[in-house]
């Protein structure tokens, strides 16, 4: 039966006050050993402390007590997957709903688990089972999305991320997806929609402003990519590839300094980035300072993978021409 000490357990924990919440369980559990919620309940709030361990012993003496409790084996194998033991997760996932057909936790937590392991359509078909529960998940749908898309069935996957922002307008990150997916279709000005409105929720996601930068250059808006690169690089001042396509924006600007700074700064970031050195020595060439781009061509030989075969044999060529001084 429930206790005062229980009680005062659950309060402290809907408070934040995990210490003390503890404490009140730990007290319930002495007077009242096959107490199983109180267990359960002292594993939330130990996990949540992160003391996975502890909080498995908790959850294993609940399922000791109550062996059908679904909340306790959906947490025992929530504790587990965080410890990266995901085939004892999934088991606990399915006894959960071995004891509730229609508890949405434990399919949403098995599709999870299922996804990480690479098993889509055993994923896919967990938080199909998870929506017939409950449709209003946005993180269900969310999921779900993600699984059809690298499963190449990209109209699903953006049919469940459109769902999951009709539940949440502001989910983050659905209108990204639903972006790289219209883009992967040629869709590029509906993409940029997607980006801008994923930006307009979320103005500090770095890839957001980077493949928007990267559709409005295939669009030929050049200016407009500039800027969203630059955003990019402010979010996140070492992304490489936002350094190396805005270099390579500036160039078709003929902003020959200003992209020669930026391969610059790509290989700062990254040295072995060989495409990088290639068009810094384009770049260098350009600017007829001819010694660097050598340089620049002869670093790209060393870094550039031997499949690169055409690109190397440019290489070459070109610092022939140089040193033969026909540029």
């Amino acid at each position: 039966m429930r206790n005062e000490h229980f009680k005062k357990g659950v309060s402290l924990y809907d408070l934040g006050q995990l210490d003390e919440a503890i404490k009140e369980y730990k007290e319930a559990i002495r007077i009242n050993p096959n107490h199983a919620e109180a267990h359960n309940n002292l594993g939330v709030a130990l996990a949540d402390k992160g003391q996975l361990d502890e909080a498995i012993k908790e959850y294993k003496e609940a399922i000791r007590i109550t062996p059908e409790s679904s909340v306790a084996h959906n947490n025992l194998g929530n504790a587990l997957k965080n410890k990266g033991l995901l085939d004892e997760a999934i088991k606990e996932y399915k006894e959960a709903i071995k004891s509730e057909q229609d508890y949405f936790k434990p399919h949403y937590n098995l599709g999870l688990a299922l996804y990480n392991l690479g098993l889509l359509d055993e994923a896919i078909k967990e938080w199909r089972e998870a929506l017939q529960t409950d449709q209003d998940q946005a993180d269900a749908h969310y999921n779900l999305g993600n699984a059809l898309y690298d499963k190449g069935v990209l109209e699903e996957a953006i049919k469940e991320w459109r769902e999951a922002i009709r539940i949440n307008p502001k989910y983050t990150r659905a209108h990204y997806n639903i972006g790289v997916a219209l883009e992967n279709k040629g869709l590029l000005d509906e993409a940029i929609m997607e980006y801008r409105e994923e930006i307009r929720i979320n103005s500090e996601h770095d890839k957001a402003h980077y493949n928007l930068g990267n559709a409005l250059v295939n669009k030929g808006l050049l200016d407009e990519a500039i800027q969203e690169y630059r955003e990019a690089i402010r979010i996140s001042p070492n992304y490489a590839n936002a350094h190396f396509n805005l270099a390579n924006t500036l160039r078709k600007r003929e902003l020959f300094d200003e992209a020669i700074q930026e391969y610059k700064e790509v290989i700062r970031i990254k040295q072995g980035f060989f495409q990088a050195h290639y068009n810094l020595g384009i770049s260098f060439e350009t600017v007829e300072e001819f010694s660097k781009a050598i340089e620049a061509y002869q670093n790209f030989i060393k870094f550039a993978p031997p499949q690169y075969t055409n690109h190397l044999e440019n290489a070459h060529h070109r610092i022939r021409k140089i040193k033969e001084g026909k540029g």
